[in-house]
């Protein structure tokens, strides 16, 4: 999964251990943050509120412009679709 902030120059990526299962589809844009002065950061995922075998993700990151920690949540489609 590829998250990419508003900021084009900016890329954030799931992090996993060395061992990689796959296959995996190409990376998509999930989510585009609200943008501002500062860089958003801090961006991470939630896997103890997952929920539908994990078609729906939540993320936080935080928004230094606003002093917010923010939540995201993502919901993806079935394999295959």
């Amino acid at each position: 999964m590829e998250l990419i902030p508003r900021s084009a120059a900016e890329k954030a990526y799931e992090q996993a251990n060395k061992v990689q299962f796959g296959p995996w589809s190409k990376p998509v844009k999930a989510m585009t943050t609200a943008g501002g002065k500062a860089t958003d950061y801090a961006l991470f995922g939630h896997p103890e509120y997952a929920r539908r075998d994990g078609l729906v993700q939540y993320l936080s990151y935080f928004h230094p412009d606003s002093g917010e920690q923010r939540l995201i949540r993502l919901t993806f489609g079935p394999a295959g679709t």
